[in-house]
């Protein structure tokens, strides 16, 4: 086990076992001299801007990244220009699969783009809000500088029952929750979901508050401690304590809720997941009801099990925890799948029991992605908001 510590732009410091060097050399057209290519892989999360992961311009006009990795990595990316709407695509405008290489040895790596999507402009997709689903605008969130979109869904009677108060549910990525039109890649249809569902009582009526994630900033933002392999300072403290003593106090000056930690939820997937059982733990007083689908445990080097383990369970705390069998990369499924499974081992030890107030549930079927999670969504609204 050797450490590397290369800072040469882009690559990696961790440690890894008999580690190998990567070169990705990139040819591309198209690119001004002021604009920077950047690697979106399996390697730093699918980040498709993070400046640790910029391409060199090389004399001959191509691109070059350096990249240290075991040998074995099953390794993903695609090239991009700064930004999911400046990926590369085929020469007609067509999405691309990923490029996708099994490491073994030393060795470089070399690559044509063809074209770029800001190039094929899009018809812009169809908007498929239902029900009641009203943007709140920009909120600044101090301790980052940042500003960020929150959205919220009403459920069926808000308006006309104005004597009756209301369980909330926090949300991350907002834009993929209720929308095609702003979803990266398909929607949770969680207003859907709730309109069938609110009024046959299969639900009592929840709100839920939507906030959009910060792009180029979210696994900052939704990690809570720094990750030296994808070379991030870990806000997700300092977001995740905007949302519980900042987001939360003005949602509930503005609308008919009910505030204790029984009736505040906080959920989401992968990234999201990690987050919402950090706060499970780190914000006990707030949030009471928590959904980890999917979840990223193993980021930051699994220091959420550490985390985990020094706490003393929240008193009151119900938490949905899912995973699917066909999540991460080829070859890495079967570890993506147990570590969620160690979580609910780990949270049993903790003293929550299965069915009161630990929902654990294994999808054969589920893949990473807001398919696998719109479809799982009924399930586990029930076990958190149902009685």
């Amino acid at each position: 086990m050797r450490r590397f510590g290369y800072r040469g732009t882009g690559t990696l410091r961790l440690d890894i076992p008999n580690p190998v060097s990567i070169r990705l050399l990139v040819t591309a057209p198209s690119v001004a001299w002021d604009e920077r290519l950047y690697l979106a892989s399996n390697a730093n999360g699918w980040n498709p801007r993070n400046d640790r992961y910029a391409l060199r311009r090389l004399a001959d006009g191509r691109f070059e990244i350096l990249q240290i990795m075991a040998p074995g990595t099953h390794f993903e990316f695609k090239i991009t220009r700064g930004g999911w709407d400046r990926v590369e695509v085929a020469a007609d405008g067509a999405d691309l699969a990923n490029h996708k290489f099994k490491i073994h040895d030393t060795q470089t790596i070399e690559v044509t783009v063809v074209d770029w999507q800001d190039h094929h402009p899009r018809a812009p997709k169809p908007r498929t809000t239902v029900g009641d689903v009203r943007s709140l605008g920009e909120f600044t969130i101090p301790a980052l500088d940042r500003k960020r979109e929150v959205l919220i869904y009403l459920p069926p009677g808000y308006e006309t029952d104005v004597h009756r108060h209301y369980p909330v549910m926090y949300m991350w990525d907002g834009q993929n929750l209720f929308d095609e039109s702003t979803a990266f890649n398909g929607e949770w249809r969680i207003d859907d979901t709730l309109e069938r569902m609110i009024p046959t009582g299969e639900l009592p009526p929840v709100i839920v508050v939507a906030i959009y994630n910060g792009g180029e900033h979210r696994l900052n933002e939704q990690c809570p401690w720094p990750s030296p392999d994808f070379e991030i300072d870990g806000e997700g403290e300092a977001f995740l304590g905007w949302v519980a003593q900042d987001l939360k106090v003005r949602i509930d000056r503005g609308f008919r809720t009910l505030t204790d930690p029984a009736h505040t939820g906080v959920g989401g997937s992968s990234m999201g997941g990690l987050t919402s059982l950090y706060a499970a733990f780190r914000y006990p007083q707030v949030f009471g009801r928590i959904l980890a689908m999917s979840s990223a445990f193993w980021f930051a080097r699994k220091k959420i099990y550490g985390y985990v383990h020094e706490q003393t369970k929240p008193l009151g705390t119900k938490i949905y925890l899912d995973c699917g069998r066909h999540e991460g990369s080829r070859g890495s499924q079967n570890a993506f799948f147990r570590q969620s499974q160690e979580m609910a081992n780990l949270l049993r030890e903790k003293g929550f029991v299965d069915g009161q107030d630990l929902l654990w549930v294994e999808d054969p079927e589920g893949h990473h992605g807001e398919f696998a999670w719109a479809r799982r969504v009924p399930g586990a609204f029930r076990f958190l908001w149902t009685e």
